[in-house]
């Protein structure tokens, strides 16, 4: 015997919030809506280009809103409503992302993510993130253990913030290896290891919540960092009118991207820095692992 699961909704045109259901194929729209309808009583509706939905005015779009409670979308739909203004973030209850795994580089599912930034953390809607997989490899079994130490110990040498941006960067490789791995154990255990530093990460962040940008580069940088950015300084200074340009060299090409990153901040954020205009450069190598579009993306 089936049972519908049943919800309570207040009218939108009462202040009350709805659920988007964010998918990457017309196809899930298609199973994910049905899905909703059958094993609940909720007014839902899915809706996809097929259905010519970029060229609905406002107002069309304003009667479906109304007239139902959850909305299956693909992800560039709903990213178009957030930019037109058609639906507003703080008008959301729920966000649930289908394959979140995708949302990397400039796929339109990390475009709505950004798009948080617009809202006040106290009106962010909840976020329910779905994966088969967080991570996709294309490395062998027997190099999984050395893999894995040397992501430990890039981590360990770093403090808190450059700690944190080096995790990033490290999942954002992860996921791009996966993509080539076709070995049951060697998935299991990136899974793992995708799982560990996802830990790091929110200790991480947990350490520094509450202080901005700055006094996080400040406080949570180790040493070296701060030496680096002393050296710069005094180097600009003495420089009086000539054009600022420097090298630096580091051991593991992986400390390119960090020192990449910090150095961007930095200056973004400290008047004093705002001479510099990072970019790095590191030699190819035919190894996915070291060479991944997602990373010159983000990067870049």
């Amino acid at each position: 015997m089936a049972l519908k699961v049943s919800f309570t909704f207040r009218p939108y045109q009462e202040d009350g919030k709805h659920s988007i259901f964010v998918v990457n194929t017309v196809a899930l729209v298609e199973q994910q809506s049905t899905y909703i309808k059958r094993q609940t009583d909720l007014k839902c509706k899915g809706y996809s280009g097929d259905m010519k939905v970029d060229f609905w005015p406002k107002q069309q779009w304003m009667t479906e809103i109304e007239e139902h409670e959850v909305l299956v979308m693909t992800s560039q739909i709903f990213l178009n409503l957030l930019i037109h203004r058609y639906i507003i973030l703080d008008r959301i209850n729920l966000i649930m992302f289908d394959e979140c795994h995708r949302a990397v580089a400039n796929h339109p599912m990390r475009q709505i993510m950004q798009q948080f930034e617009n809202c006040s953390n106290e009106e962010h809607p909840h976020v329910l993130a779905m994966s088969a997989t967080l991570l996709n490899a294309n490395i062998k079994a027997d190099k999984i253990e050395s893999t894995i130490r040397v992501k430990n110990d890039i981590l360990l040498s770093y403090r808190i913030y450059c700690g944190n941006k080096s995790a990033l960067l490290h999942l954002i490789q992860s996921e791009s290896l996966r993509k080539y791995s076709d070995d049951q154990m060697t998935n299991v255990l990136l899974d793992y290891l995708i799982t560990q530093v996802m830990l790091i990460r929110k200790l991480f962040d947990n350490e520094m919540k509450g202080y901005i940008e700055l006094d996080r580069l400040s406080n949570f940088t180790c040493n070296q960092i701060q030496k680096l950015f002393a050296i710069l300084l005094k180097y600009h200074n003495n420089l009086g009118k000539e054009k600022f340009c420097c090298i630096i060299f580091v051991k593991e090409r992986f400390m390119t991207q960090v020192i990449y990153h910090v150095l961007k901040t930095l200056s973004a954020h400290d008047r004093r820095y705002s001479f510099l205009q990072p970019d790095y450069v590191i030699g190819f190598q035919n190894n996915p692992y070291k060479n991944t579009r997602e990373v010159s993306c983000i990067a870049k």
